[in-house]
């Protein structure tokens, strides 16, 4: 399979590249800064990009999904920084309020341990070839919810993003919740934000949230639940 990667640091991306080269897909790199191709060509897009966007990349990737193809958005592609490319966000559909916002601001917390669980186990993205470690008790963010115990993976030493706002309604089918104790309050944080996947055109938008730490990438259960996002039949 041909894909595509855009990013802005490169470390994240090393062991993914490996991952996907050593099943046979063929990776072409791109910096935010270069002059991008014809994208249409490359059958599965990732982007990797923290800063705001360059104009001529957020138009090429924005347009890239109405090819019928698959564009898949990892950890802080949807972050803080966007907020300068609005554009972005709402193709996206997520809002971000400031940091310093009265009311459910966007919040980074770093080093921590952050558990994704699997809240959609029926669906292939989530199931196949996957045998989840451990599980975990969540409480849905769809507030009235009941607490539920879940197949789950966790990342630690690593980013977890609070209040990411979903803009677009039902738009997403929700793959998995995000879960993290904040070490210096035991505060438990669980939101329905850590993968999705939404139609977008005649194609498909994916968003994961792990991917601070390039350890992120070589976690056996985070590589195949992005290689099963390269092989899911709608």
């Amino acid at each position: 399979m041909q894909l595509f990667l855009i990013a802005d640091e490169w470390p994240q991306m090393e062991p993914l590249i490996a991952y996907l080269t050593e099943q046979d897909h063929e990776v072409q790199t791109f910096k935010e800064t270069d002059e991008l191709p014809d994208l249409s060509t490359f059958e599965v897009g990732f982007m990797f990009i923290h800063k705001p966007i360059e104009p001529h990349v957020l138009k090429a990737l924005i347009a890239y999904p109405e090819t019928g193809r698959r564009l898949i958005v990892l950890h802080h592609g949807i972050a803080s920084g966007k907020l300068k490319s609005p554009e972005w966000l709402d193709f996206v559909g997520i809002h971000i309020e400031p940091k310093d916002a009265p009311v459910n601001p966007w919040t980074l917390m770093v080093d921590l341990t952050h558990t994704l669980v699997n809240l959609n186990p029926d669906h292939y993205i989530t199931s196949h070839n996957i045998t989840y470690p451990e599980t975990c008790d969540y409480t849905s963010s769809d507030a009235p919810s009941y607490p539920v115990t879940r197949p789950a993976v966790t990342f630690h030493g690593t980013e977890f993003f609070k209040n990411q706002h979903f803009a677009d309604g039902r738009d997403k089918t929700v793959l998995f919740g995000t879960r993290a104790e904040v070490p210096d309050t035991g505060e438990v944080i669980m939101q329905d934000r850590g993968g999705w996947l939404k139609p977008k055109g005649n194609g498909w938008l994916f968003y994961f949230q792990p991917g601070h730490l390039p350890a992120d990438f070589e976690n056996p259960i985070y590589r195949q639940i992005i290689h099963n996002c390269l092989t899911w039949t709608p």
